[in-house]
């Protein structure tokens, strides 16, 4: 049987790639070239190649790897990738919550000031 997930124009997400591939692998294993074969075509038109004698696969927008066993190229770099992507948004975050610096209000900590006074106005 054809999975489900075909039915949607493209693979959008990597757990519909896997399954697909994967299904594609499970024909393989037990004999079933030719079904695997129809599969690859139809998959191929919805932007996921598979490559049979390679034991590859392709998505349109740039994911590979491994047919059997099921890997993907990168995925640990896009994983670190993602880590670095958050940990950035979460500090610009924090950056955007913090409170300017208050000017100080007493004369004894305006005696530690180094900033010079304003002239005073022309008379």
């Amino acid at each position: 049987s054809r999975p489900r997930d075909l039915e949607t124009s493209r693979p959008r997400d990597n757990s519909q790639v896997r399954l697909i591939v994967e299904h594609v692998a499970g024909l393989l294993r037990g004999g079933q070239r030719q079904q695997a074969t129809e599969l690859v075509e139809q998959v191929a038109e919805h932007g996921l190649l598979v490559d049979l004698r390679r034991q590859r696969w392709a998505t349109a927008d740039g994911r590979s790897g491994a047919v059997d066993p099921f890997s993907r190229d990168n995925a640990a770099l896009e994983a670190a990738g993602a880590r670095r992507e958050g940990a950035a948004e979460r500090a610009a975050e924090a950056a955007g919550r913090q409170t300017p610096p208050v000017a100080p209000t007493s004369r004894a900590s305006a005696s530690t000031d180094r900033t010079p006074p304003p002239p005073p106005p022309p008379t």
